[in-house]
């Protein structure tokens, strides 16, 4: 019996060690580096002749490489087009970006076939600082690209605007001369109307009260969604508010989908806040969520 159960534990041993213990799971920016945030973006340089910016990169979910952000000044007034090339490590897979302005607002996504190439075209710019951030959607995606930013020049009409336009005046005709009871053409003077005596003024139609609580618009907040990350019991989000727009720890929010409908299963409350950013979690899956733009919090500055 002995000389069984020692050859059975050897058994189980080998049997481990075959197998293999599984892997642990990657992080999706744990292998990022600096760039994995809008606080330490690198330079997308536009060209003042080309007017024209360019950059390449790769980027992979499963290997903990899920975003590039980059930063870049718009030469003037104008518009932005950009493209992105995207050539994934397999087909099926894709890649895509968003534009945010210096206050991280999301100007818009690109826009294309899953796996091919993505457009997007951002009007009214200004000489600010604005944010492209690609990344990888879900979970398997990964693959290589370039991003193409191209400025086109619109010159805005000036505040005083430019020189009113020639009026021809035409002089008024002279006056008819003023003959009372006159006969016009075989009529007869018109008779003086009578006056009609006033009416009595109607009571005012009373005001119906509200049936519901009147919703205070003040304490509404609408934060865009910058980022998204895998959590250990749901996702991670990072909104473009915080506690200057009076979020604090605990506040609850629900996501609005493109559809300007709330997510099923969409509940935030936030974890972490700073002054211009927070950190908030949900039940709801990356999938999901997609590129759902907004939280919305009600009710903020009272109880939550």
């Amino acid at each position: 019996m002995r000389m069984t159960k020692v050859m059975l534990g050897l058994g189980g041993v080998a049997l481990l060690v075959a197998c293999g213990t599984p892997p642990k799971p990657v992080l999706p920016e744990a292998n990022s580096g600096p760039d994995a945030t809008w606080q330490k973006p690198q330079k997308l340089e536009i060209d003042p002749d080309t007017l024209e910016g360019e950059a390449s990169d790769m980027v992979s979910f499963p290997q903990g490489d899920r975003s590039d952000w980059r930063r870049f000044t718009a030469p003037g007034d104008g518009e932005l087009t950009f493209t992105l090339k995207v050539r994934p490590t397999k087909p099926g897979l894709d890649i895509n970006f968003k534009v945010l302005d210096e206050t991280y607002h999301v100007l818009g996504s690109g826009k294309g076939d899953r796996g091919g190439r993505k457009k997007l075209v951002v009007k009214d710019v200004d000489k600010s600082k604005y944010y492209v951030v690609v990344y990888a959607p879900d979970k398997k995606d990964a693959g290589s690209y370039s991003i193409k930013a191209k400025f086109k020049p619109i010159e805005k009409p000036s505040a005083m605007g430019g020189p009113a336009p020639a009026v021809e005046i035409v002089p008024m005709p002279s006056r008819l001369a003023a003959v009372p009871g006159a006969d016009i053409k075989g009529r007869k003077p018109s008779k003086p109307r009578t006056p009609k005596e006033p009416k009595e003024p109607k009571e005012p139609t009373p005001v119906k009260e509200p049936k519901g609580p009147i919703e205070d618009p003040s304490k509404k907040v609408t934060a865009s969604i910058i980022d998204l990350r895998a959590g250990s019991s749901g996702t991670i989000l990072t909104l473009n508010k915080g506690a200057s727009s009076n979020l604090a720890v605990g506040a609850k929010g629900y996501i609005i989908t493109k559809k300007g409908k709330s997510l099923s299963g969409g509940s935030v409350t936030l974890t972490t806040v700073n002054d211009g950013s927070s950190l908030g979690s949900t039940s709801a899956s990356l999938d999901s969520i997609g590129d759902a733009p907004y939280v919305i919090f009600k009710d903020v500055g009272g109880e939550q």
